[in-house]
């Protein structure tokens, strides 16, 4: 029985991690190893680990770097043949892994989960496929891009993490999707679960948008790695892209409409520039698009204010 080494990166979650770790130790699936990489947490979240799990886990602590560098050290602990990542806040139905396991000789599996606010739970179910080419056009339709932007909720292989020696960049945002995207252009193969057993929990914490001073050198940085490995080949493809860099962009200044209308201007005499109209297949993209285009900044001020509440 392959060993799965599930990383679990911890930072102040408290309040959650009792019952995350709960839900790995219970796993019916036996050969697993748990490491917990904690990145200078400050709350209890040291003392409940110590008095319930420390026997049951691999606890590691560091000094506070970021999750990405809390992630990459569990990489270098791993010493199972597949790779899960659980959110600290997050946690697992009991036979999670070993459905996950039934897919394990595809590059990848990826399921859909339960989004869990406070006592509200919602299904973010994926279609059941198997696809064995096309997999980047499957993941850049709008509807599915979300679910490839996150670590969590996937089966990766060992073998190919190393053979790419791929690690998580070390951002405030964008590492993820560069993490999942970089591994799928080592993907020949792909298995898409509906649902089974990921429970994501939306605490405050994880919905807050705080501005990112820097989210536009980020994003060029993501574009850099996409644009390398040749995934915006497709005029679908590079217009997707470079709208939802444009939306990502005004999300993060959308609280000032002086910034948001300046920030506007600039985007129309660059990124603006790489999108097509007829390469926009979502109505609300093409309706953004068309605001940009003849600057009618107030509506999709409103517009993108509403994305983001």
């Amino acid at each position: 029985m392959e060993k799965v080494s599930i990383i679990v990166p911890l930072y102040n979650k408290e309040k959650y991690i009792k019952k995350c770790l709960t839900s790995l130790v219970e796993q019916t699936y036996e050969n697993i190893e748990i490491i917990v990489v904690d990145d200078g947490s400050t709350d209890k979240s040291s003392k409940i680990i110590q008095e319930e799990f420390v026997s049951q886990i691999r606890y590691y602590q560091q000094k506070n770097a970021g999750v990405a560098v809390a992630r990459n050290y569990g990489l270098a602990l791993a010493t199972g043949q597949y790779i899960i990542f659980v959110d600290a806040d997050d946690y697992l139905e009991v036979d999670y892994v070993e459905k996950m396991m039934l897919n394990k000789q595809y590059d990848i599996a990826i399921s859909g989960y339960v989004s869990q606010r406070e006592n509200v739970k919602k299904d973010n179910i994926m279609e059941s496929i198997v696809l064995e080419n096309g997999i980047m056009d499957y993941i850049f339709r709008k509807d599915k891009f979300p679910y490839f932007t996150q670590p969590w909720g996937k089966l990766f292989k060992k073998e190919i993490i190393d053979k790419i020696n791929l690690e998580f960049p070390n951002l405030s945002f964008g590492e993820d999707t560069a993490f999942v995207l970089l591994y799928l252009t080592e993907c020949s193969t792909m298995s898409v679960l509906a649902n089974v057993g990921y429970i994501n929990v939306e605490n405050m914490g994880t919905l807050s948008r705080k501005r990112v001073s820097n989210m536009e050198e980020q994003l060029d940085y993501l574009t850099t790695l996409v644009v390398n490995k040749g995934l915006l080949d497709t005029t679908y493809r590079c217009s997707f892209w470079y709208l939802r860099n444009i939306k990502l962009n005004l999300l993060n200044v959308c609280d000032n409409f002086t910034d948001f209308t300046r920030l506007c201007k600039s985007i129309r005499k660059n990124e603006f520039n790489k999108i097509t109209f007829v390469g926009l297949v979502d109505k609300r993209d093409k309706i953004l698009y068309l605001m940009l285009k003849y600057r009618l900044y107030l509506p999709m001020y409103s517009i993108i204010r509403r994305m983001k509440s």
